[in-house]
């Protein structure tokens, strides 16, 4: 079966992004490969957005970032166990069609996510199109790239 990678970056998955991607798996009847990257690099910057909406993201960024933690450090158990939360946010923004009729996966992973969009395409040869928003574009990742590029420009979601 033929996939998309779908790469999320930051605290909040996108209501808007994640939509696009289903509807269009939905459409060419692929599976949805969800990459979230949790950039040590920009660690300082999200740590200023959660004390400013401490009240909406704690849960998944402080579950995102312990996942990655873990992941990090060999504990792959409690990381998926964290991962499962930011499956279960995925699956609370996709449509209630597109949970019946998308098949998906979440994965998390720390790294800067340019280079994991292009280890992970490397990696699934089945993966025909790549979704990011704007923040992952990293020099030259296009043309890296053996899948095409969709970069969406959209506000984070609340």
């Amino acid at each position: 079966m033929e996939s998309v990678l779908l790469a999320i970056e930051g605290m909040y998955p996108d209501r808007t992004l994640i939509s696009y991607a289903a509807s269009l798996c939905r459409r060419i009847r692929a599976e949805l490969r969800v990459l979230y990257v949790i950039d040590p690099g920009i660690y300082e910057e999200q740590m200023k957005t959660l004390r400013k909406q401490l009240h909406r993201a704690r849960d998944s960024f402080e579950s995102t970032m312990i996942a990655a933690s873990f992941a990090e450090s060999g504990e792959f158990d409690t990381a998926g166990i964290l991962a499962d939360k930011t499956s279960a946010k995925i699956q609370q923004l996709l449509s209630e069609t597109d949970k019946k009729a998308v098949k998906y996966r979440v994965q998390v992973k720390p790294g800067r996510t340019g280079a994991e969009i292009l280890k992970h395409v490397n990696q699934h040869r089945d993966i025909v199109l790549a979704i990011c928003d704007s923040k992952t574009m990293t020099t030259g990742l296009r043309t890296k790239l053996s899948v095409p590029l969709v970069v969406c420009r959209s506000a984070p979601s609340e």
